[in-house]
């Protein structure tokens, strides 16, 4: 009997544990997606050729690896980068970029980020970038149209978008090719440093949908 209670308490302890586990990593699935960030403190990394908010001569360089589907970046795009754009970007403080980095998880968003280049030379890419994250569940070819609309967009423009060998789907190649060379392995990913001839010197890098007081602790410390 004693040696049966035992392979009992075993089996539930084994049960307790598994269970913990399963909670552990579905709060975290609700806070920040898998993958740590890279290190790369002191590597350049340039924001010429992105799509761009702030002044050029601004001190500090923000860069964000994103994906127009994941719900880490909508949340970012949403809830943090206004206040980055209010507190920093306004104020000649913070020059801000954005670049590609569509996940092969996420079915459209390939084509969201050509779109969204498609979309920058028409000159509405921060319009377009606004639409797809307040509609990231509506993106894709058939929609398209409306959420072009929606951002002041041309009729022309799901043509362009829908064009998979492009100049929009180079610069989202060159985006993806530098993510994996920095071993960027998940979005959003946002790297922070002193701005210098169009590029950054990574001094900080934060990974997942993190409170807007996190990203603009860090600018203040790069600011000091």
């Amino acid at each position: 009997m004693g040696r049966f209670k035992s392979i009992v308490d075993v089996f539930s302890g084994l049960a307790l544990i598994m269970a913990s586990i399963v909670v552990v990593r579905s709060s975290l699935g609700r806070e920040a997606p898998a993958g740590t960030p890279p290190d790369l403190d002191g590597k350049v990394v340039s924001l010429r050729g992105s799509a761009s908010l702030g002044d050029e001569s601004a001190p500090i360089g923000v860069i964000v690896f994103s994906d127009f589907e994941c719900p880490f970046c909508g949340k970012f795009a949403q809830e943090s980068l206004p206040a980055l754009v209010d507190g920093y970007v306004k104020r000649g403080k913070v020059r801000f970029a954005f670049r590609h980095f569509p996940l092969a998880i996420h079915r459209n968003a390939q084509l969201a980020a050509r779109a969204s280049e498609c979309a920058r030379a028409e000159g509405r890419f921060w319009e377009l970038h606004d639409v797809f994250f307040a509609n990231q569940s509506s993106i894709n070819a058939a929609e398209l149209p409306r959420l072009g609309k929606e951002a002041g967009l041309s009729d022309a423009w799901p043509i362009c978008a829908a064009d998979a060998i492009s100049t929009s789907a180079d610069a989202v190649a060159r985006d993806l090719g530098e993510a994996n060379a920095l071993g960027i392995v998940s979005t959003p990913t946002v790297l922070l440093g002193k701005l210098a001839g169009g590029a950054i010197r990574v001094q900080a890098v934060i990974g997942g949908a993190r409170p807007a007081a996190e990203f603009t602790a860090a600018i203040d410390k790069l600011l000091r």
